[in-house]
């Protein structure tokens, strides 16, 4: 005796709405209001009135009834098949009868019944493969007030979800970033504000010995909590800095092969203006960089800050950015945060002064109103190094975003030293 072939159906809600029948996808509706409604019956799994789903979806039709009549004719082909009915209709209700159907909503709460914290690790992995995307994207009926209420919070619940899951595989696979590092990068996408999964991210860079790379992150999240929340970035954050910085830079000798991503391009026709800088470095005198945009200004600051580098000069270089153009003094904070162990450096004595730019050093810092003592403080910190036999470059670049409280400085360390 032979059974009959059991048809399997996939159905995904999360990401791209799509429905396979034995691995092969099937075509859906070109009716977002029919798409919306097997969604609905197949996401609740419970019965629905007829005037229910009316009501939920038609608003101004004459006839809401021959609307949804037609809404079902296209969609019970979907659902079932030749040994399998799944769309049943109970008198004046309809039900989803969820018989050899795999339903990716569904899957996710089964693996995560509670808390994310509290599932196993091969559930948390489970999950994160199931989420293809947002709940029913791309799918939004907002005049259909009701089905736009509950897709907006089943969004919001799996939304929270999916992070929860992201956030507890990159905890408990800390001690393989390699693994973790892609689930860190989902949680971004995820959520581009959270701050804790920038952090994430760039501990995982860390303990990977991607450094430039974290130290790019840092900045990145530094800037868009500047900008758009108005926020400064977090104890985490500024304590991950702070190990960031005590990470000597990598110096590009013969004998280092960097990745490809970070190889600069080579450098062509530009050994006079090389020599100019050697020469004005070698003179204590201050430089103007000015060209044309993108003639490789600073591509040619990049070579001379490497070949000073090789030669034993502490480069400090900042780059001033249309974006930060209102945050005052941006370009010397980046700076002076480029200093070898900058704690261990700057004399004690100045920190006070200096926590105005850089409040990861922990002290108080002292407002006077006083911009003078700020700029002192900066110069002296500049000439103690120089006076410990150690020259001393500052690089500054794409200076037409500068700031004035950052012109200002540097007109006066330049006078000053």
């Amino acid at each position: 005796m032979t059974t009959p072939d059991v048809r399997r159906l996939e159905i995904r809600l999360l990401g791209r709405s799509s429905i396979l029948r034995d691995g092969a996808e099937i075509a859906l509706p070109r009716s977002r209001k029919a798409r919306a409604l097997l969604a609905y019956l197949v996401t609740t799994g419970q019965p629905q009135s007829r005037e229910h789903l009316c009501d939920l979806f038609w608003d101004g039709p004459a006839n809401p009834r021959a609307e949804l009549r037609w809404c079902l004719a296209k969609i019970r082909p979907l659902l079932n098949d030749d040994t399998t009915i799944r769309l049943l209709a109970e008198g004046d209700y309809l039900r989803f009868h969820a018989k050899d159907v795999t339903l990716d909503v569904t899957r996710v709460r089964v693996l995560i019944p509670s808390s994310s914290e509290d599932a196993a690790t091969g559930s948390l992995t489970q999950a994160a493969e199931l989420f293809r995307g947002p709940f029913l994207e791309g799918l939004d009926l907002p005049e259909c007030y009701g089905f736009d209420a509950w897709c907006v919070a089943e969004r919001q619940a799996l939304h929270q979800l999916h992070d929860g899951v992201l956030r507890a595989l990159v905890q408990r696979l800390q001690d393989r970033p390699d693994t973790a590092l892609p689930y860190a990068r989902d949680r971004l996408v995820l959520d581009p504000f959270c701050e804790d999964a920038h952090a994430d991210l760039i501990f995982l860079l860390v303990a990977m010995g991607r450094t430039s790379e974290a130290r790019e992150r840092y900045e990145l999240c530094r800037r868009m909590l500047q900008h758009e929340l108005g926020q400064a970035p977090s104890a985490r954050l500024e304590a991950l800095h702070a190990q960031l910085r005590a990470i000597p830079r990598p110096l590009a000798t013969p004998s280092s092969s960097p990745a490809p991503s970070l190889i600069a391009p080579p450098l062509v026709g530009r050994e006079r203006e090389l020599a100019s800088l050697r020469e004005a470095l070698e003179g204590g005198l201050p430089l103007l960089v000015s060209g044309d945009p993108g003639i490789g200004k600073s591509r040619l600051l990049q070579e001379a800050a490497t070949r000073m580098r090789q030669e034993g000069v502490t480069v400090l270089s900042g780059r001033a950015y249309e974006m930060d153009a209102a945050r005052p003094y941006a370009p010397w904070i980046d700076a002076l945060r480029s200093i070898p162990t900058p704690a261990a450096t700057l004399p004690p004595a100045l920190q006070p002064e200096l926590a105005t730019l850089l409040p990861e050093l922990g002290s108080t810092a002292r407002d006077t109103g006083d911009r003078n003592r700020l700029f002192n403080a900066v110069t002296q910190v500049l000439l103690g190094i120089t006076g410990a036999g150690v020259p001393v470059a500052v690089i500054l670049d794409d200076l037409q975003w500068v700031d004035e409280a950052s012109a200002a400085l540097l007109h006066y360390v330049a006078r000053a030293t």
